[in-house]
């Protein structure tokens, strides 16, 4: 008897799967977690961004977590800040966690000739979510910057 008990809730779940979200259905080798258009992706993102403004991040910074791959794992693999990357003219780069006072002194800096870019973002390479191709094989994927421009707010 206790085995046609588990037998039967193991085809209810069996059966409960087959019929689950065609969102988790678009992508079975991937995972739910890399699965794009996830319910459960824009109340993370929404949560992400309100933490990020409430620990002083500006709006235009915030506004970049739009630009990604829209898959749950990039909103919880994400950092729970920004980074800025100052490069100088002979191609060094420097990144370090973004601050207003870093980012007044890089703009400073390249007005006056010192740097050759800055650049802010919440990660340097697009995540890829289920189908999304490589960080290097996207379009925007800049190897001299080692950055995917539409993450990124740079400055030249």
């Amino acid at each position: 008897m206790k085995t046609h008990l588990i037998s039967s809730q193991l085809f209810s779940i069996l059966l409960a799967g087959l019929f689950a979200p065609s969102a988790i259905a678009d992508c079975p080798p991937c995972g739910p977690d890399f699965c794009k258009n996830d319910p459960r992706y824009p109340v993370a993102l929404s949560s992400k961004k309100k933490r990020l403004k409430q620990n002083g991040y500006p709006d235009y910074l915030i506004t970049l977590l739009d630009k990604g791959s829209t898959c749950i794992a990039r909103v919880e693999r994400s950092p729970e800040g920004f980074s800025i990357q100052i490069t100088e003219h002979n191609g060094n780069m420097t990144i370090s966690s973004w601050s207003a006072s870093d980012e007044k002194k890089a703009e400073q800096d390249l007005k006056e000739g010192k740097l050759k870019s800055y650049a802010m973002f919440n990660t340097q390479h697009a995540f890829s979510c289920c189908g999304d191709p490589q960080y290097k094989e996207r379009q925007d994927y800049d190897s001299s910057l080692k950055i995917n421009k539409n993450l990124a707010i740079i400055k030249e």
